[in-house]
């Protein structure tokens, strides 16, 4: 069997995942002229591919592993070095912690997903020029995600700014949410001068 399950933000390139009777299912990338590129297996599993970038050079995925606990393991893929831990990733959460990335900028500059380590709640991260931080962190704070619970990351915007998920509201209901967080210190003084000082809030309610 074949599945298509994803497609660059372009629309250049997909992915998806196949097996044959007997066999572990392998992740495969289907190129713009119709060329399957199998990306191989990790540790004899095939990592679930999340996202691929616009110009196909560049994958994240996570593997489940199970030594010497059941965790995620999250995962970047180049045609160069295939599969390699998600640079970026503290590493602590690689030794006992579950990280899986979710979705990614065009170009691949902005990561977001879940980290969670052996014990504790899992929060959203995202991963930019600027280091490893967690959603909560960024907003310091916000009422954006005051009160609410179990986050889960589902989307993220070309620019890497706005994020939307779901999870469980204070009044303990599963809600989808929306935020739209401050782009990293350089690349907002760069880019739009004083936006880095600006913060925009937006209901999570859907």
């Amino acid at each position: 069997f074949a599945y298509l399950n994803g497609v660059s933000p372009n629309g250049a390139w997909s992915f998806g995942f196949s097996s044959r009777l007997g066999s572990s299912p392998r992740s495969f990338l289907l190129s713009p002229s119709g060329a399957k590129i199998d990306l191989g297996l990790v540790g004899g599993l095939g990592p679930g591919v999340a996202a691929i970038s616009d110009d196909g050079q560049f994958a994240i995925a996570s593997v489940a592993t199970f030594d010497p606990v059941p965790r995620t393991r999250a995962l970047a893929w180049t045609p160069q070095s295939g599969y390699v831990d998600l640079p970026g990733v503290p590493s602590e959460f690689l030794v006992d912690g579950t990280v899986t990335p979710v979705a990614m900028t065009p170009d691949h500059s902005i990561i977001i997903g879940t980290a969670t380590k052996l014990g504790s709640s899992g929060r959203v991260f995202v991963l930019r020029p600027d280091g490893f931080r967690f959603l909560d962190e960024i907003l310091d704070g916000d009422m954006v995600i005051a009160g609410w619970s179990q986050l889960v990351p589902t989307g993220l915007s070309a620019d890497g700014q706005t994020i939307v998920g779901y999870g469980t509201d204070p009044q303990g209901r599963i809600q989808g949410w929306v935020t739209t967080i401050p782009a990293p210190s350089g690349l907002g003084l760069i880019v739009l001068g004083g936006i880095v000082a600006r913060r925009h809030r937006r209901s999570p309610h859907i």
